[in-house]
């Protein structure tokens, strides 16, 4: 079984993991130690960003459930990257580049959140199990 096979079986499982560790508040997973890395929310992104360079990559060797989307809807993914592009132009007028580089990961992760979205939307009942517990995890917290 090769690593591409393995990853393919992981990645419905990584997706709802950092899904629900995106919709709860942020959390330390070790306790009594103060660090953004450690949090939920962090260690959400990082799974995005990794699931989104895996999917780039079966999208590179012509392998990914996300190729058929972009070629059924060429203008959608035009007018999106476009949008991106129009947002990146921005860093030439802002006053405070890191300043805007901060704010630009949230876009950046929205992009990001909207190509796994694609490539995992046959499994929508699963998305909305871990969304309701997700809610039931806020409300008790």
């Amino acid at each position: 079984m090769s690593l591409i096979d393995t990853f393919n079986k992981w990645k419905l499982s990584l997706f709802l993991l950092a899904f629900f560790f995106i919709r709860i508040p942020s959390l330390n997973l070790i306790p009594f130690v103060s660090s953004d890395f450690l949090a939920t929310q962090s260690i959400a992104r990082v799974i995005f960003l990794g699931l989104f360079g895996f999917e780039m990559l079966l999208l590179w060797l012509g392998k990914g459930s996300l190729k058929a989307y972009l070629e059924k809807n060429k203008l959608l993914v035009t007018l999106i990257l476009l949008f991106f592009l129009e947002l990146s132009l921005g860093i030439f007028y802002a006053g405070d580049t890191l300043e805007f580089l901060v704010r630009y990961k949230d876009v950046f992760l929205g992009l990001v959140l909207f190509f796994l979205g694609l490539t995992f939307s046959k499994n929508l009942a699963s998305v909305a199990k871990v969304t309701l517990w997700a809610m039931v995890l806020i409300f008790i917290y």
